[in-house]
């Protein structure tokens, strides 16, 4: 068995592999991934003024 920081980057990676694979999971629950018969996009930007001197 692996001791040091080796050893702490591992179970780091696995940590986040696992919150990854929960937030999936619940993300495709909820029926974020399900198809639609269209993909919209939106930019919204807010209305910028310049004054001249």
């Amino acid at each position: 068995m692996k001791n040091g920081p080796s050893a702490n980057v591992g179970w780091f990676v696995a940590g986040g592999l696992l919150i990854a694979l929960i937030g999936t999971v619940y993300l495709y629950n909820e029926g974020f991934f399900q198809e639609e018969d269209e993909v919209s996009i939106e930019l919204k930007l807010p209305k910028l003024s310049v004054e001249g001197n």
